[in-house]
């Protein structure tokens, strides 16, 4: 429903609001594969890549954070003493 007033769809600063361009995104990956492949000692992204998810996959907190990024997160309950008040809460976050 529109009132005829400018802006009135939220606030937001040009520049700062919403998704980072698609250039940043991929020279932050650039740089993260760069320095995996110093750590690793190896001139292949895949193969830094990998090496960092086996060292991941290492500590319970590395494998919660795959389990998260392959399957999604599970749903959280609220626990409450009356059973008819328990509330899900949904998390629509990345599943990629």
């Amino acid at each position: 429903m529109l009132d005829k007033r400018k802006n009135n769809g939220g606030h937001s600063t040009k520049g700062v609001a919403g998704r980072k361009p698609k250039v940043k995104e991929e020279q932050a990956n650039t740089l993260f594969c760069s320095a995996l492949k110093l750590i690793y000692g190896t001139d292949k992204d895949d193969e830094a890549k990998i090496n960092f998810i086996i060292e991941l996959a290492k500590s319970q907190r590395g494998q919660i954070f795959i389990a998260e990024h392959l399957f999604g997160k599970a749903p959280q309950v609220i626990e409450s003493d009356n059973p008819l008040f328990q509330i899900p809460i949904v998390s629509f976050g990345n599943k990629s």
